[in-house]
């Protein structure tokens, strides 16, 4: 797990940076974000995905409901993740929820093209 956080004391506490929780759903990988995707947390998100799409053996679902920002570098990241999934005969899904990270999603356009549901039910 990556995770940086500063507490504060009482209501300013806040997360910052990212945390990422890897684990295995019948034959799909999931790989959940929380915090910030950014350009700084890239390589260590990139990495749990990539490692996500070698363990799923259908494929990878990649939760982006607790994310806060999610910036032109991590969509470059799903991108990546998407591509290398695909090369090897897997499937990559983005659980997006109806926050940032989908909105940004929505605006680029690449909703069908990273397989993005709001929920796990979708």
């Amino acid at each position: 797990m990556v995770a940086v956080e500063e507490h504060r004391g009482g209501e300013g506490a806040h997360e910052v940076g990212l945390r990422v929780t890897t684990g295995v759903d019948g034959a799909w990988a999931v790989v959940e974000f929380r915090g910030e995707l950014d350009l700084e947390e890239a390589p260590a998100a990139l990495e749990a995905l990539l490692e996500g799409v070698a363990a799923g053996e259908e494929g990878l679902v990649v939760d982006l409901r607790g994310v806060t920002f999610l910036g032109s570098t991590g969509v470059r990241v799903l991108l990546d993740a998407k591509n290398t999934a695909e090369a090897a005969g897997r499937r990559l899904r983005v659980v997006s929820g109806a926050g940032r990270a989908r909105r940004l999603i929505d605006l680029l356009g690449l909703s069908e093209r990273l397989d993005v549901v709001t929920d796990t039910d979708g």
